[in-house]
This record gives C-alpha cells, sequence and structure tokens, in this order.
C-alpha cells in the first residue's frame, strides 16, 4: 500500500506538468472536445416533432435519455412523478442517431435515444442526479481502466460517475496504456486512464426541490437583492447573563418547583464542561452551551416550566421566533435550520431541515414575520413561507 502511494505521489507531478509542457505546443484533450463538441453539434439532426411531457416521461423510464441544459439526466426514475416540474417547460427533440450524435455523447448516445431541452433555470426542477455530457464521450460503463479524479485515484466507473454528478466538468482527457503505463505502472495503467478534474462549485442545481406537495419547500421561490436587503430584520440575541452564574464548575439554574443543575465533568473518558451563554428575561429562558472533545451542544432552559430544550445553535431572536443557523459546519455554513416558537411561553419547534438536502448552502439567514430569507454562496436570494 504504502509503495503505490508514493507511486500516485511521485506521478502527480509529473502528469500535470507534462500536461503544462505539452500545453504549449498542442491543444489540451479537454480543448480538442470542446471544438469536437462544436462541430458535432453542427452536424446533429433532430426529428421534426417536439415531444411533450408525458412522452418524455415515459421514455425515460423506460431508458431512454433527457439532457437538460447540456446536462444529461441519470436520475432517479420518479423525476418527472415530482410536484415541482411545470409540464408546460418540458418539449424536448429527439436527436437523429448519427456519427455525430455518437460523437457528442459517446457511449450514451450509441446506446440511447437522446432528448435534448432547454429551460430557463435549472433550480426549477426536482431534485437530479445530472451529469455534464462534456464527460459523455468518455464515460463507458464496465470498461477496464483507471481513473483520477481531482488529483486522487477512483476505484471504479459506479463511484467516479457518483462523485462527479452534478459537478461540471474543468477538465478531461485520456491517456493510453502506453502513456498510462509509464506514470502508473502495469498494473494500473495497461489499460489506460482518465484523468478528471471537476469545478466543485459549480453544479447542475443549486437548489433541490423535493417531490411532495406536503414539503413546505416546494413553494420556496428565488428573489432578486433588492427585495432580500430591503426587507432584511435586525435580529437580537440572548441578554448577557446577570443572576445565573458558575461558580466552582457548577451552574443552578431555578426554576418554578426546583433547581435544575449543570455541573462539568472533567474526566477524560466523559468530559463535559458548561457555559451560561445568556438570559431572555421576558419568557424566564437561560441559554446552556455544553462542550464536549468532539463538538458543543445548546440547552434553552424554561425556568417557568422547568424543561429543556435542546437546540442546533445559539438562537437569533426575531420577536416571537427564535432563529439556528448561523454556521458551525466544516464548510462554514449550518449543517441545519431550526426555527423555534415562544408565543405561549413554552418552546416549540415548528421547522427544522437539513441544509445538504435541498442544496442550501446558506451564508446569510433571516426571519421576517412568517417568512424565512436565505442568501447562499453563490449570491442566489430566496424565501419561503413558514
Amino acid at each position: 500500500m504504502k509503495t503505490i502511494l508514493n507511486i500516485i505521489t511521485l506521478t502527480i507531478g509529473i502528469v500535470f506538468s507534462s500536461c503544462s509542457l505539452s500545453s504549449t505546443k498542442t491543444e489540451t484533450k479537454y480543448e480538442k472536445t470542446a471544438k469536437t463538441t462544436i462541430e458535432a453539434n453542427r452536424d446533429i439532426e433532430y426529428d421534426n416533432s417536439e415531444t411533450t411531457f408525458d412522452s418524455l416521461k415515459f421514455k425515460f423510464k423506460k431508458g431512454d435519455r433527457i439532457v437538460i441544459n447540456g446536462w444529461l439526466l441519470i436520475g432517479p426514475k420518479t423525476f418527472f412523478d415530482s410536484v415541482s416540474i411545470d409540464k408546460n417547460l418540458f418539449k424536448g427533440k429527439r436527436i437523429k442517431k448519427n456519427k455525430s450524435s455518437v460523437l457528442k455523447y459517446g457511449y450514451w448516445g450509441k446506446s440511447s435515444n437522446i432528448y435534448e431541452l432547454k429551460i430557463s433555470d435549472m433550480d426549477i426542477l426536482p431534485y437530479g442526479d445530472f451529469l455534464d455530457i462534456n464527460a459523455c464521450e468518455y464515460l463507458i460503463p464496465n470498461e477496464q481502466i483507471f481513473y483520477f479524479l481531482n488529483g486522487t485515484p477512483c476505484e471504479s466507473y459506479s463511484i467516479v460517475l457518483d462523485r462527479i454528478k452534478n459537478h461540471g466538468i474543468k477538465n478531461i482527457q485520456k491517456v493510453d496504456a502506453i502513456g498510462a503505463t509509464k506514470i502508473w505502472g502495469v498494473n494500473y495503467g495497461k489499460n489506460g486512464a482518465i484523468i478528471i478534474d471537476t469545478n466543485r462549485k459549480v453544479h447542475a442545481q443549486y437548489l433541490f426541490r423535493p417531490f411532495d406537495s406536503t414539503n413546505i419547500f416546494s413553494k420556496i421561490i428565488k428573489i432578486d437583492s433588492v427585495e432580500y436587503y430591503s426587507k432584511k430584520v435586525k435580529a437580537k440575541r440572548m441578554d448577557k447573563p446577570t443572576t445565573i452564574k458558575k461558580e466552582k464548575g457548577v451552574i443552578r439554574i431555578p426554576s418554578v418547583n426546583s433547581t435544575i443543575v449543570f455541573r462539568d465533568d472533567k474526566r477524560n473518558e466523559s468530559f463535559m464542561e458548561y457555559t451560561v451563554i445568556g438570559q431572555n428575561y421576558n419568557n424566564k429562558l437561560v441559554l446552556i452551551k455544553a462542550e464536549d472533545y468532539n463538538q458543543d451542544y445548546y440547552y434553552m432552559v424554561n425556568q417557568v416550566y422547568t424543561k429543556i430544550d435542546t437546540l442546533f445553535d445559539t438562537p437569533l431572536i426575531y420577536g416571537d421566533k427564535f432563529l439556528c443557523g448561523q454556521g458551525g459546519s466544516a464548510d462554514g455554513y449550518p449543517a441545519y435550520v431550526e426555527i423555534w416558537d415562544t408565543q405561549k411561553g413554552k418552546l416549540k419547534r415548528i421547522l427544522k431541515f437539513k441544509c445538504e438536502s435541498y442544496g442550501l448552502d446558506i451564508s446569510e439567514i433571516y426571519l421576517r414575520k412568517d417568512t424565512l430569507f436565505i442568501k447562499n454562496y453563490e449570491n442566489k436570494y430566496l424565501k419561503m413561507r413558514i
């Protein structure tokens, strides 16, 4: 294993330095592909009649391929069953099979009928797995070949496909068996290799719409920056504590019927340390932060009802609602968003969702009455009634 890693480490530089050296003399494979694709596009022939939504749905489920805005739809099979689809937008044209269609789509163009269509925005679609069509010429199921994806070896075709779906292809080239053997040795290079670099920030879809009409995210809509900033509300935070203090590793919070105690545990196997973050005097709430070796925990203590609720994050206060989701993941944006209602004195969670499930890489978020406003790292602005 160590030998393999050494070979890979030593050859990464060779691969890309040789590519950069040769680029001054000849076109890279990706540049050639781009030009070839343009030439293929000129010769692509279509059926005269448009294919309607119902027909596309039937054809996709029986194995034909659908290309939307330059992205090949590879799943799920239930894609066309989503309530998010506007059927009027789905009018495609079938590509006639000829040399150009095979040149453009490779294995996919040879093995399936392909229907192309254009829509205004990929984010109006339900969640789907899409393949950048620039990869189609190179990827062949069950082909015995060595894959080198984003600077590291990749075990198989299926894993490569899973890792590049919804990602734009930044660079792709095929190395023949002679070249691949020189770089990676006979065990890995004997059948040739495919080198792929993806653009990790650009996806087919930034927003993943749900299939079910009862899901609150089926009604999320895009807005512009003017609306987002013109309606922005400044949040309040938990007041700094004045009545609750920590003494000798113990926090005591008096309630109506008893005292709630948080006690530090300094033992290595069960380490936990508590801190008083703040108070909400109106609702008699105290926020406690707990820390172990791996993560933070947040507890909201209700002094009136002697109740403890677990929150995902420190809340931002918007009137009678608490919003949690200011960050905390390895990527710098929240893994979850929670909204809590405090109208009747008790905390009641009215919304919680995992950001990744909807493609939401949130950079800013706020509440205005019953509407959640979101800005993501691609400067897309969204709003949703809760």
